[in-house]
């Protein structure tokens, strides 16, 4: 479902998500969105 990366982008967040693709966490990053979760520190 992509309602959470809209819903996220409209409040400029992310919420917690279980993913392991660095590529999705960079973009989200880029896109200046705080990132929330177990990657943040990568």
């Amino acid at each position: 479902s992509a309602n959470w990366i809209t819903g996220s982008l409209l409040s400029r967040k992310v919420l917690p998500f279980d993913t392991n693709d660095m590529d999705l966490c960079s973009t989200i990053k880029e896109a200046g969105v705080e990132v929330i979760g177990s990657s943040q520190e990568m």
